[in-house]
């Protein structure tokens, strides 16, 4: 019979939504996050031509973390550090085609799970501040060669609460274009809590 001590076990990810913090997180012991391997699904992202893919399943069937793992495969970075490494040892790695598209996409992650207003007007702020926080996350965008001078005073006009409603309502138009003009790639939208 193995001692209690050394026995490795993993931890259910409770309320763990993020593919980095899921992969990359140990407890002090070393034991990882128990971790349903869905990486297959980046295969299925790009080998589907649809030019819109909307995912049901019942309430807590990982969306927001399967999304996250798409995330964090298209991007280069996510929370200030590289991406590369986050998928050693997923089913995957294994094909080789799409892991060469590891890390070279443009991509926004937007979840809606905070706005839950009961007013127009309290879902309207939400939703803006949270659209706020995107942009923020985007700011190198400003110092990009192909941002017009009229595209960085929206996008300051967006940030800084002066943008008009319709400014919010056309936002992710605007960064998705931003971003496009910046890599001269197609940019994946990912939104989570949509309805």
């Amino acid at each position: 019979m193995l001692k209690q001590d050394h026995m490795k076990r993993a931890r259910l990810p409770v309320g763990v939504d993020s593919f980095r913090k899921l992969i990359t997180n140990r407890d002090p012991a070393g034991n990882h996050y128990l971790f349903v391997d869905k990486s297959l699904f980046i295969r299925d992202f790009f080998n589907n031509d649809a030019e819109v893919s909307l995912i049901t399943r019942p309430r807590r069937f990982g969306k927001t973390l399967t999304l996250s793992m798409l995330y964090n495969f298209l991007v280069p970075k996510t929370m200030g550090q590289p991406t590369r490494g986050l998928f050693k040892g997923l089913a995957i790695e294994e094909e080789k085609p799409i892991m060469a598209e590891q890390g070279q996409h443009p991509a926004i992650f937007l979840t809606l799970k905070e706005v839950k207003g009961s007013t127009f007007e309290e879902a309207y702020s939400q939703m803006r501040n949270v659209i706020i926080r995107l942009f923020d996350s985007h700011r190198n965008l400003l110092q990009s060669a192909n941002t017009s001078d009229i595209q960085k005073s929206l996008y300051r006009d967006i940030t800084e609460k002066r943008g008009e409603m319709a400014d919010y309502a056309s936002a992710l138009h605007l960064l998705t274009q931003l971003l496009y003009q910046h890599t001269g790639k197609r940019v994946s939208l990912l939104i989570d809590e949509y309805d």
